[in-house]
């Protein structure tokens, strides 16, 4: 799994219930992921990335609560979204299958999700794309859709603590002795 900024607490995640109404994003399917990567995958590699990527999110979605779930797409998201995805899970772990259907979050869940994820000007880049997504809503949105605009959020945000301590030269910097 991916390793997030900060975890989302447990309150939220006891309290967590799926949403019904108008505050709830449109329901949406493992298919919609899929859909949205064909859509937003600029290379062969990245697509191929992106399935390894996501397969292994699927076969570990049992394990996972609904909040750490939509936190897990949110960060292979931004993985992808990186100079070089990374593959590291290419293949689906050991265990029972995943989910089949994704929870029913919430607006709010979104929001949640994304500020235990970042910090500083891509937080607040990532809440204002969230706005628009709040104000794009509309009735008969599809999933595909509305993860198409989930993923476009999260490739705004930076992939790692790690990469924004490379120089422009593309070097990491050198380690201070202590």
């Amino acid at each position: 799994m991916m390793k997030a900024r900060q975890n989302i607490p447990a309150w939220y995640q006891a309290d967590w219930r799926p949403v019904t109404g108008p505050g709830e994003l449109p329901q949406m399917t493992w298919e919609d992921i899929e859909t949205a990567l064909d859509d937003l995958a600029s290379t062969p590699a990245r697509k191929d990335a992106a399935q390894a990527l996501f397969r292994g999110l699927r076969q570990a979605s049992a394990q996972l609560s609904p909040m750490d779930l939509l936190q897990q797409l949110l960060l292979c998201a931004v993985t992808l979204a990186g100079p070089r995805p990374q593959r590291h899970l290419t293949g689906p772990p050991p265990g029972r299958p995943g989910v089949r259907t994704l929870p029913r979050w919430s607006y709010t869940d979104l929001e949640v999700a994304l500020a235990y994820s970042c910090s500083g000007q891509p937080l607040r880049i990532a809440l204002e794309r969230h706005r628009d997504l709040l104000n794009q809503r509309a009735p008969g949105l599809s999933g595909a859709e509305t993860m198409r605009s989930v993923f476009l959020i999260a490739f705004g945000l930076p992939p790692s603590e790690r990469s924004r301590t490379r120089t422009r030269n593309g070097t990491a910097p050198a380690r201070r002795a202590a």
